[in-house]
């Protein structure tokens, strides 16, 4: 399931930088509302969780270029992130929550399909999900951000890339086979919890 998902959001985004180079970019940008609203309500969750000050949140800016309309996007204006591993999930949550998102939709479309409602729903969830998939990378913004706390804390960074890597393989292959609606819960457990403490383990063991 988990890798159906990957694949649909890779898909998502690729589609949707086409249709943007076409000169689709309007309608790209109305497609994409929803999935700017999900993308930055993570990275504010987020923040909110690890008590990472926020100044500022705008779900939908125009970006203007030569006068002429460029891009819609949104903006999470936050303090200074004081670990490596937080400022990870910081930048990547928007991933997380649009896999999240995405296992709900499906969800929601199998629901209706069975019910026999009418096709409009399903296509409705359908342009829903193409929101949040195309959305759901990293922003070069929310990277950059998470390169600069990397640069002030590197033994952080790498122990919990380290933590993070070693879990995820670890659910991918040792892990049992877990029902739908769980699988994307777990396996962001996996992943996150071992990365959390081996940072966590230097960051005390350096008194940072």
């Amino acid at each position: 399931m988990i890798g159906g998902l990957f694949l649909l959001i890779i898909g998502c985004m690729v589609a949707y930088e086409i249709a943007k180079a076409a000169g689709f970019g309007k309608a790209c940008a109305a497609l994409g509302i929803a999935g700017i609203i999900a993308h930055e309500l993570a990275h504010a969750i987020v923040c909110v969780i690890f008590r990472v000050k926020i100044h500022e949140v705008s779900f939908l800016q125009v970006e203007w270029i030569g006068g002429k309309f460029g891009q819609l996007n949104g903006c999470v204006h936050h303090g200074e992130v004081q670990s490596a591993f937080a400022a990870i999930v910081i930048a990547f949550a928007p991933l997380v929550g649009g896999l999240l998102w995405l296992r709900l939709i499906v969800h929601g479309v199998s629901a209706v399909q069975v019910s026999g409602a009418d096709p409009a729903c399903t296509l409705l969830l359908l342009v829903l999900a193409f929101s949040v998939a195309s959305t759901a990378r990293p922003s070069i913004p929310d990277c950059a951000n998470m390169l600069a706390t990397a640069r002030k804390y590197p033994g952080q960074f790498c122990m919990a890339l380290l933590g993070m890597l070693a879990g995820g393989l670890a659910w991918w292959w040792v892990v049992p086979p877990l029902a739908e609606g769980w699988s994307v819960v777990a396996c962001a457990a996996a992943v996150l919890v071992p990365g959390w403490a081996l940072s966590k383990g230097y960051q005390k063991a350096k008194g940072q």
